[in-house]
């Protein structure tokens, strides 16, 4: 067939995966590792498991859990993209429970918030600071303070017009909304979805090369393209290989397809 497809392709739980590496959670990341070995199983299933959540909607509903939680999501947004995806709405006592049980079995993942604006702080204030695999760096353009973040891929992420506030907290400033607090939950969000966006870059790069491949869009882990049907195989093949993110992120990363249709 000649008729155009669009297909949806993502990796394999790359945010938790990747928030393990930048906080050195040794043990998660052996954990993945030795689910994609067939040893054991991945977060999401062990979560499910541990929480008695019935087996047809345990691991998705992990899945939004854990991230719900790591980054700084309440129960009402939870419940929201519980619903959305066509998950069951498991009402505000399970799903504030859930959310509270994910911090209890790993407190590494709110400490590693704390450590991050601290990190933040003492670049507005001393021009330089590290948080394991992430360099802090203030930058001056014209009069305005920026931090430059630099991920483990190299690339750096920008914060405009950097300061703390007489309470504490960090401000910066945003395009949108003018000024405004850049609280410590959505910093780790940033940065670790900002370096899942880098590792598919390496995906997106191969498939890119195929002939009569569009990627017509990316968000975080996941990418949507626009192609003949002959070259889903290759896709299908460049997704599912392990593959090592970057040099300072010794992480293997595969994936697979969501979903594919016509394009109508």
């Amino acid at each position: 067939s000649k008729k155009e497809i669009i297909g949806r392709y993502d990796l394999s739980a790359i945010e938790p995966r990747v928030g393990a590496f930048l906080r050195n959670d040794k043990k998660t990341l052996d954990l993945y590792r030795l689910a994609d070995e067939g040893k054991g199983k991945d977060e999401y299933t062990i979560f499910g498991e541990k929480m008695n959540l019935p087996l047809d909607i345990a691991r998705p509903v992990s899945k939004e859990i854990i991230l719900g939680a790591d980054y700084g999501l309440g129960h009402v947004t939870v419940r929201a993209n519980f619903i959305n995806k066509g998950l069951p709405d498991l009402g505000e006592a399970k799903s504030r429970a859930l959310i509270q049980a994910r911090h209890t079995e790993n407190p590494g993942v709110k400490k590693s918030w704390y450590d991050l604006e601290k990190a933040f702080k003492l670049a507005i204030l001393n021009g330089r600071s590290t948080y394991n695999h992430i360099e802090f760096e203030r930058i001056l353009i014209g009069n305005k303070k920026f931090i430059a973040v630099i991920l483990p891929s190299g690339r750096a992420k920008f914060y405009a017009d950097c300061g703390i506030s007489s309470n504490g907290k960090i401000l910066y400033n945003d395009t949108r909304l003018g000024k405004i607090e850049l609280r410590p939950y959505l910093l780790y969000e940033n940065l670790v979805q900002a370096s899942a966006t880098d590792v598919l870059f390496l995906k997106v790069a191969k498939v890119e090369k195929l002939k009569d491949v569009k990627v017509k869009l990316t968000i975080y882990d996941e990418m949507v393209v626009s192609t003949l049907p002959k070259n889903v195989k290759a896709i299908r093949r460049i997704m599912a290989e392990g593959e090592a993110a970057f040099p300072n992120m010794p992480l293997s990363f595969k994936g697979g397809e969501s979903s594919t249709f016509w394009k109508g």
